[in-house]
């Protein structure tokens, strides 16, 4: 499929933006590829204008300011798709120092510099990175967006300076576009926007006290074998690295039992919260890794998912199903999402209480980004 923009026929009638499908398999690769390519460079000669420049470099003025005074940069947003629960966090929670022209190396391109990069500390030799913010002239989801977001284990803040004047820019501008909603905008229009991974989900969940949430949630991760003992040490690594205990983490390589009716069906249950194509990447062993939820979203416990997340979305070749508690049985696989209740006292007593539900967070958090671009040609 192809995005098609705004665009007028010649006899006046306008077209709405809408996706289309290519009958063609190899006309569509090369569109794509030739879409990242131009978007690439498009990016690369924004960054070169005046305007974004001092943006850049009066952002990370603003941002190292409120670093060093241990001061948030607070975000929220619904998704309406995937949870009846809003999504909440503060982007500076554990960053200790802010670069610009930050590179990583994206599977879908040579390179890629973010604007500014938020940098947590040194997690065994190498310091961890927990968020981004760039700059855009545009609130426009592109391509290049859509596959920088599926391939990120932070949480990415974007600024949008369309129709802004240069002199404009000021700190007080740059810590207002950070911050501001669509409720407290002079025009109730939002300029900033967040963009999570679906396996981060789990980790920003917020207003879900009273409801049936444990302290510990689970993995289960189908990992491709010639990497399966690779994961696991690199796992306890992580763990040890952060200092957590057997309590916070707890790795289980899961072995089938192929004669065996129960080990059967529960490879059946687990492997259907990773997606339908389980088996192709391990029919035989999976990882079940039980880990203490990070409620205040900070300390090594909040560190390690973000970690854990950027190695099961780019290093490894895998997929990741959700349980919302440890132990949770997966027995509606049809049901993509998890479903949480509490209950009420019922004044009129018959019945005692009554039961409220509501949909909680994906029982597929991977996205095998790797498996979807092997298809596309070097040249991007």
């Amino acid at each position: 499929m192809h995005w098609v923009r705004w665009y007028e026929k010649s006899n006046g009638k306008k077209v709405r933006p809408h996706f289309k499908t290519y009958g063609n398999k190899t006309r569509s690769i090369r569109h794509l590829s030739k879409i990242i390519t131009t978007e690439v460079e498009e990016i690369e000669n924004e960054k070169k204008l005046d305007i974004h420049k001092k943006t850049q470099e009066v952002l990370l003025k603003v941002i190292k300011k409120l670093i060093s005074e241990n001061k948030p940069i607070n975000w929220a947003f619904n998704d309406s798709r995937l949870s009846d629960f809003p999504l909440t966090g503060n982007l500076l929670s554990e960053v200790v120092d802010a670069q610009k022209e930050y590179k990583i190396s994206p599977p879908f391109t040579n390179y890629y510099h973010l604007d500014i990069a938020l940098i947590g500390k040194v997690i065994h030799s190498k310091p961890a990175l927990l968020g981004a913010i760039e700059i855009e002239n545009t609130h426009e989801v592109d391509l290049l967006k859509t596959l920088l977001v599926k391939s990120l284990g932070f949480p990415l803040l974007t600024v949008d300076i369309k129709d802004i004047r240069y002199k404009e820019i000021t700190e007080d501008w740059c810590l207002q576009r950070l911050t501001e909603t669509t409720y407290d905008s002079e025009d109730n229009r939002r300029r900033n926007y967040v963009y999570l991974h679906n396996m981060l989900y789990p980790v920003f969940l917020a207003n879900h006290e009273g409801w049936e949430i444990a302290t510990k949630h689970q993995y289960i991760i189908f990992v491709i074998e010639n990497e399966f003992d690779h994961l696991c040490n690199t796992i306890d690594l992580l763990k040890g690295s952060l200092g957590l205990s057997n309590e916070s983490i707890s790795l289980m390589p899961v072995k089938i039992n192929e004669y065996d009716k129960g080990s059967i069906t529960q490879f059946e249950n687990e492997g259907a919260l990773a997606g339908p194509s389980w088996r192709k990447y391990n029919e035989k062993r999976f990882i079940r890794l039980v880990v203490e939820r990070p409620i205040n979203k900070r300390g090594n416990i909040y560190l390690f998912h973000l970690v854990l997340t950027q190695l099961l979305t780019l290093r490894y070749k895998c997929l990741v199903g959700y349980k919302v508690n440890s132990g949770k049985s997966n027995w509606d696989h049809e049901e993509a999402i998890w479903r949480i209740s509490r209950r009420h006292f019922n004044p009129d007593g018959n019945p005692k209480y009554t039961f409220e539900k509501k949909r909680f967070c994906p029982k597929r958090v991977s996205e095998p980004i790797n498996e979807i671009l092997s298809a596309i040609p070097n040249a991007c």
